[in-house]
């Protein structure tokens, strides 16, 4: 797929226009304080804009409607693995033990949180899995600051090894589908095996922006941050995310978490991510991804366009592909009960037809003997162990000469 840049321009320009707004209103603050009475005008929009800097993310959130109220995400039991660069790795399970298991993982833009509204769905019936990448959330940054595909598909196989070999339904949004991908791509001896199936949500596959802004992202990390904190507050973010990551009638919880995400995200590893995405080549692995394949699209997704989903789909030698109308790229935050109900659809149709090949086959069932028809090499006889039961006549003598001791002295 190719690259998208102009969302990342947006929110770089809206974190950017934030900090200069900051800073600006409190140079105005502190320069009237040497100047009064004769700057008090410029004191008052140096408040002004301090304060919208600040506080700005409330009355931009009122333009949005809130959510339905939705069930409360049970509780996760926490574990760690060590990925390939040493670090060491935050995963958290939920729902039954001995369910299914679906391994959810997101992109190098966000951490494990994205998936909150969607785990309440689907851990009543399966066992969800979820996890931090390298530097993201609470997992540790590799020793050795190298990222790349091959090291996301080694951090997922490590992850793998929790569920003890048992078959797993693989889940990757957007640049997480890239993961996926790679990991089938680099242990396809795994598939069907321990692998049942894969799920691609808006996948992306493309570095988000040219190498020259990613670069730049990485030598100023510090102001990057500073810039994206702003935008939070002030709701530069939140005004961005609605016209780049978010559909058609986003809630004011999905808006403020999608702004979130893009302000918590560590700038030096989102831009090691897009620089691990930028030479990678999965179209060839695509044909031998024999497992059941699930691609979905968003009908206003800017990044991870539906013609180009479409096209994903229609190269898996099983692949199905669905349309979600009115969600954008941030579709597991904007509406998790769709991608829950599409989802739960897709693990049950996965994890069916694994039960339905554990299940024996006539042929097999006619092969076993049956106790019914268990060869004896001894027959038996009336006089092995027989008790005759005496018979007796009306005046309760017995009969002579009745039973095997007959005529015996």
């Amino acid at each position: 797929m190719a690259g998208t840049p102009l969302p990342y321009v947006l929110n770089r320009a809206a974190a950017a226009l934030s900090l200069a707004v900051l800073v600006t209103g409190l140079w105005l603050l502190a320069d009237g304080l040497h100047a009064l009475p004769r700057t008090a005008g410029w004191m008052v929009l140096g408040a002004v804009m301090v304060g919208v800097s600040l506080f700005g993310r409330g009355p931009i959130l009122a333009m949005f409607p809130k959510a339905a109220p939705q069930a409360d995400a049970p509780e996760g039991r926490p574990d760690n693995v060590v990925g390939a660069g040493g670090a060491h790795l935050h995963v958290e399970r939920y729902g039954p033990a001995d369910g299914w298991p679906i391994v959810l993982v997101q992109g190098f833009e966000t951490d494990r949180t994205i998936w909150s509204p969607t785990v309440s769905a689907l851990a009543g019936q399966w066992q969800v899995v979820v996890w931090d990448q390298p530097g993201l959330g609470r997992s540790e940054r590799p020793y050795d600051e190298i990222y790349g595909l091959d090291r996301a598909a080694a951090d997922l196989a490590a992850v793998l090894k929790l569920l003890d070999g048992r078959p797993a339904l693989l889940v990757g949004w957007s640049t997480g589908a890239a993961a996926v991908l790679a990991y089938c791509r680099d242990h396809a001896r795994t598939l069907g095996a321990e692998v049942a199936g894969v799920a691609l949500l808006n996948p992306t596959t493309a570095p988000p922006a040219t190498g020259a802004m990613v670069r730049a992202d990485m030598m100023l990390a510090p102001v990057v941050q500073a810039m994206n904190w702003a935008g939070y507050l002030n709701g530069a973010l939140h005004l961005a995310a609605r016209s780049t990551a978010l559909g058609q009638a986003p809630s004011r919880e999905a808006a403020d978490a999608a702004a979130r995400q893009t302000a918590e995200t560590s700038p030096w590893v989102q831009a090691k991510g897009a620089l691990a995405l930028r030479d990678a080549d999965l179209s060839s692995g695509l044909a031998r991804l024999t497992t059941p394949a699930l691609a979905v699209a968003g009908g206003y997704d800017v990044v991870a366009r539906p013609d180009e989903v479409r096209a994903l789909a229609e190269a898996l030698p099983d692949g199905e592909y669905v349309l979600l109308e009115e969600v954008g790229h941030a579709g597991p935050l904007e509406r998790p009960d769709l991608y829950a109900r599409t989802l739960c659809a897709f693990a049950e149709k996965v994890f069916g037809r694994l039960e339905q090949l554990a299940r024996p086959r006539h042929a097999e069932v006619l092969r076993r003997p049956s106790a019914l028809y268990e060869f004896r090499p001894e027959p038996r006889n009336f006089d092995d162990g027989f008790e005759p039961v005496p018979v007796k006549d009306d005046d309760e003598r017995p009969f002579e000469g009745y039973g095997p001791t007959a005529g015996r002295a």
